[in-house]
């Protein structure tokens, strides 16, 4: 963010919190959203923590559940494939809600030209 736009509410004679709210909040918007998007992928397709730090199986999260649909002698192709369309409604609805968000926080910083 310019220091400049900073510079510029105080001399306009905004406060610290109507730079922050006024200013820099809808500056950061774009990246916020796309890290936030992004976090919430890598953390809801966080496979390893659910499967070893829970033990009870009515509380693992929907990643640990699809692969136990993998048995020793074969697949469930039935189960497993209505697991996985479950676990990924959510990370469809966070990008069809934050999809502009995101495109927008990763062209932010590109150069022009």
């Amino acid at each position: 963010m310019p220091r400049e736009l900073d510079e510029a509410a105080v001399i306009d004679g905004a406060s610290r919190f109507g730079i922050l709210r006024h200013v820099m909040l809808p500056l950061a918007r774009p990246a916020l959203g796309a890290a936030g998007t992004l976090a919430f992928v890598g953390s809801w397709n966080e496979f390893v923590a659910g499967s070893v730090m829970v033990d009870a199986p009515w509380l693992r999260p929907i990643q640990p559940l699809i692969y136990s649909f993998i048995g020793f002698f074969g697949r469930e192709w039935g189960p497993l494939t209505a697991a996985a369309t479950l676990a990924i409604i959510p990370i469809l609805v966070v990008f069809a809600l934050l999809g502009r968000l995101i495109v927008s926080g990763l062209t932010k910083g590109s150069v022009k030209g």
